[in-house]
């Protein structure tokens, strides 16, 4: 777009100079038989100023019309295919940013858990993001809602009852995004 804008300035500078030292030219030409000839010679190079950079976009090198096409075609068909994989990217991040905040809220909300880190991994070879595996880090989960119910409870009960909730999140995790319980992994810090 600059390279357009800087051959635009620069394509107007030099027919504004042309036009200027045309009008230099005719105030200092008296008016004899060859002015008529002097004028044609002055309108071919206006015309040669105005049509030479148009020229120059349609040939190219030997004078081949057709090359410049498909020259200008391929470096924008090379930028389209890097604008779409810039763009794929970004959507890919944003998707895993809202799954991660979506599946963090859904832990909060029903479970009284907070969630340090999801970490999403995508299936590559599908042009739909389909989730490959889900890991969740989660608070120490003893301070949690499963001590606030029994007052007194026996070290591998605690445990029990932990790795229950932590299947729990495990199932309905599964159950919400559609996948394997296999490939949702909750680690506790």
């Amino acid at each position: 777009m600059i390279c357009m804008m800087l051959f635009l300035k620069s394509w107007i500078t030099n027919i504004a100079m042309l036009v200027i030292f045309v009008t230099v030219v005719d105030m200092l030409i008296p008016d004899n038989k060859y002015r008529k000839y002097i004028d044609l010679v002055i309108g071919m190079l206006v015309m040669i100023a105005v049509i030479k950079p148009i020229l120059g976009l349609i040939t190219f090198g030997d004078g081949d019309i057709l090359k410049t096409p498909q020259i200008v075609d391929t470096k924008f068909n090379y930028n389209i295919d890097d604008i779409q994989k810039k763009q794929d990217e970004l959507i890919m991040k944003v998707y895993k940013e809202n799954l991660a905040n979506q599946i963090s809220n859904y832990i909060k909300n029903k479970y009284g858990l907070n969630v340090n880190t999801v970490e999403v991994s995508l299936d590559d070879g599908n042009s739909v993001y389909a989730i490959k595996s889900i890991n969740i880090k989660v608070n120490d989960i003893s301070n949690q809602k499963i001590r606030q119910v029994q007052k007194v409870i026996l070290n591998q009960t605690l445990i029990d009852q932990q790795n229950e909730l932590i299947q729990n999140i495990r199932k309905d995790i599964s159950l919400v995004y559609n996948l394997p319980i296999k490939n949702i992994s909750i680690v506790k810090n």
